[in-house]
């Protein structure tokens, strides 16, 4: 923070700019008061969205009449102007923005240059300390958004760059999350809801090998509680899946023979799909046509037959599949998407595109 006895003409400021602090010089000559005003508000403004979308944990300073050496030039600026600005401020922070904040965040503050031959000053923002938010402050009506990095306040303008961004402030988030449910199952290693919250956290976070462990602590829990095998066999389901996403095919289907319910059709989908990425398409066919022959309107498991069918490169058989799918919901994407591409292969196969 710059201290009014460093407020000296002329003089080079201990501060530096970076992350939490911006120097900006403007020329005065020929400006109005009004200018002036003006001006300095329009500066503020993309910084202070730089500083909010960026700076959570402490106060960010704007000075305005220091150039990028950090040398004081100052602002001939007025009493009235001085007392306009304040005013605009608070307006600007409630109504200007695409979220209402909080007046109370933002400060402006005016300190005298000294040893300076006109009644110049260093106009000084101070943009506060916030709670981090998950979306991003910019102007009424516009798409681009300031972020700050270092002694910079770039524009971004690409959605996906957007969409990268904010998925890194989530990951951070559930990471803070997840050690918080990791501290506190460290003390209760046998509660089930503490890990089942953490499985949630850790699905989005994409960490299938811990899931798989922490399925399988679950049902050791549960096993030494004396529950039933039967009754555990959603979570050996889940624990199946899991180690499927790790490519661990042989060790899923190994987890998936020891459930008890073994006529279930999502038993026999999971059994499927695990079959097929071990190269046994024709059993995994198999299994598909006799829960297709009970329910003729599963468009999921048509659908599946349809993709084993494809990893044959039968594209006849794959397009027959996925139609039938479509019949039953034609809303469904994934079918949608799969014999367009099948349609695609078999034209090429045949030298037609």
């Amino acid at each position: 923070m710059l201290t009014k006895e460093e407020c000296i003409f002329g003089q080079q400021v201990s501060l530096e700019e970076g992350q939490y602090i911006e120097f900006k010089s403007f020329t005065t000559d020929k400006l109005t008061q009004k200018k002036i005003s003006d001006k300095s508000l329009n500066y503020f403004e993309d910084y202070f969205l730089g500083f909010m979308n960026a700076n959570f944990d402490q106060d960010s300073f704007l000075y305005m009449g220091v150039d990028d050496n950090g040398l004081i030039q100052g602002v001939p600026i007025e009493r009235n102007t001085r007392d306009k600005i304040q005013k605009l401020l608070s307006s600007k922070l409630q109504q200007k923005f695409n979220r209402k904040i909080n007046p109370e965040i933002c400060s402006v503050n005016f300190l005298k240059v000294s040893e300076c031959p006109e009644d110049y000053y260093i106009i000084e923002f101070v943009i506060g300390s916030h709670p981090k938010k998950e979306f991003f402050y910019t102007r009424k009506g516009s798409s681009t958004v300031y972020l700050r990095d270092g002694a910079t306040n770039p524009k971004i303008q690409s959605d996906q760059l957007l969409k990268e961004i904010i998925r890194g402030r989530k990951v951070n988030r559930l990471t803070r999350e997840s050690q918080e449910l990791k501290d506190q199952i460290v003390n209760d290693k046998n509660n089930i809801d503490l890990r089942y919250q953490l499985i949630k956290i850790l699905e989005e976070l994409g960490d299938a090998k811990s899931i798989a462990g922490h399925y399988e602590k679950i049902i050791q829990i549960r096993t030494n509680k004396g529950i039933q095998d039967s009754e555990n066999d959603s979570v050996r389901m889940q624990l199946a899946k899991s180690l499927e996403r790790l490519e661990n095919s042989e060790g899923a289907l190994d987890v998936l023979e020891t459930v008890q319910d073994k006529n279930n059709d999502d038993f026999k989908r999971e059994k499927s799909k695990i079959l097929s990425s071990l190269h046994k398409e024709q059993e995994a066919i198999s299994i598909l046509e006799s829960i297709v022959e009970n329910n003729p309107q599963d468009y999921l498991s048509i659908t599946q037959m349809g993709l084993m069918y494809y990893k044959q490169q039968s594209w006849i058989e794959s397009i027959r599949c996925f139609s039938k799918a479509l019949k039953i919901e034609p809303r469904y994407r994934f079918a949608k998407y799969w014999k367009k591409s099948a349609y695609h292969q078999m034209l090429a196969k045949n030298g037609q595109c």
